[in-house]
């Protein structure tokens, strides 16, 4: 009777797929296309106002912002009169002119995918289909070997390790509250004890062997920013937008890993960046014995439910396609990881937002180093 359930269960998810277009889509693709107000910017990490007018977006730098914005926007422009151009913002006006960066861009009435997975607003067999239909884009239309570079010898530590040790420095400086938990050997996480990020990142930087697995094949022009935050939804699954590319890499040149976008998905879906980013959660940093105790959890289940299954579906998806980029999968957790430890200068307005992205930054690296590398563990701990 398996065949029988299936065909229920399709029914059901068919008919909430009805309701949520009868009750929700009417918000989302129509009422919202009639507002006409200032926009405020929920990126952490961004330097860039955004302001709504009529039909367009302007996004305009500060400071700061002005080089990787014009960086955004020069990497839409390259697009502007392909096919893939259709999935990035329409520029309708821009400046380069220093002191007054900026671009103005089409206005898409969608709601990012952060707001269709916490509203629950799609079936989720629906869902499958735009992760398809995105992840199809960036394999055929963005890793093409015509926009690929050769790697350098020094990608990891120019990608991974020398930004690591000059972020947690920063870090450091900004939030000595957090310099008990950036200068331990060992933590407590829930109960768990954990290897500090230093032990583990100068055994990666002293392994040839491990660098070599860390180092893709070839480096390609991409978003640099994939997560559910920044991919605008359609009504129909290959309607979506993709907002706010890195443009560049940690490096400074043009090409990433693919493994970048790959683990900025993962970072969203496995390590609940929104949750994180919207304050979802509840954290204690006290001591036992000099051993720093970190305690926390997300408070919004049935959100984090939501994300897991997603990236339940797309981790499989993404090793079984993405073929021909080398140890995707084993560079992409370990990039995971770096991209929390590093992001918590970015995320100290509020204090338990940056000592929770500093927290799974660890979880992150402890178990990719427990599961590709028990033996530098084993190591480290004998040390310890």
């Amino acid at each position: 009777m398996s065949w029988f359930a299936d065909i229920v269960n399709r029914v059901i998810d068919l008919g909430r797929l009805g309701v949520n277009i009868a009750t929700q889509v009417t918000d989302y693709y129509l009422i919202k296309k009639l507002q006409d107000a200032v926009i405020h910017n929920d990126r952490g990490a961004s330097f860039t106002d955004l302001k709504r007018s009529k039909g367009t977006i302007e996004k305009r730098a500060q400071g700061r912002g002005e080089a990787k914005l014009v960086d955004e926007m020069e990497w839409y422009l390259t697009y502007r009169n392909t096919p893939t151009g259709s999935h990035f913002p329409d520029i309708v006006e821009h400046s380069t002119e220093p002191g007054n960066v900026f671009y103005r861009m089409r206005y898409y009435n969608y709601p990012n995918l952060r707001t269709v997975i916490m509203s629950d607003m799609n079936a989720f067999f629906f869902l499958k289909l735009r992760w398809k239909k995105m992840l199809g884009l960036i394999r055929e239309e963005l890793f093409t070997e015509s926009r690929s570079a050769p790697t350098a010898p020094d990608f990891v530590v120019k990608n991974h390790l020398r930004k690591l040790y000059e972020r947690v420095d920063v870090m450091k400086r900004d939030a000595p509250f957090l310099v008990p938990v950036a200068d331990a050997k060992i933590l407590l996480v829930n109960g768990k004890r954990v290897l500090g990020w230093r032990a583990i990142a100068d055994a990666v930087a002293s392994r040839p062997d491990v660098i070599a697995r860390l180092t893709p094949p070839r480096v390609y022009v991409s978003h640099g920013d994939v997560h559910c935050n920044n991919i605008l939804c359609g009504i129909s699954a290959g309607n979506f937008i993709m907002l706010d590319c890195r443009g560049r890499a940690p490096d400074g040149t043009l090409f990433f890993d693919p493994a970048y976008d790959v683990a900025k998905i993962f970072h969203d879906l496995r390590s609940q960046y929104s949750l994180i980013e919207k304050h979802f959660f509840s954290v204690f940093l006290g001591e036992e014995g000099g051993v720093p105790c970190i305690e926390f959890e997300f408070t919004q289940g049935a959100y984090r439910e939501r994300f897991m299954r997603n990236y339940e579906y797309v981790r499989p998806l993404i090793a079984e396609t993405f073929t021909g980029y080398g140890e995707l999968l084993y560079r992409a957790d370990f990039t995971e990881a770096m991209l929390y430890l590093t992001m918590v200068p970015f995320h100290l307005r509020f204090r338990g937002e940056g000592l929770v992205c500093f927290t799974t930054g660890l979880l992150r690296l402890n178990e990719w180093l427990e599961t590709h590398h028990p033996d530098i563990r084993d190591a480290i701990l004998e040390a310890t």
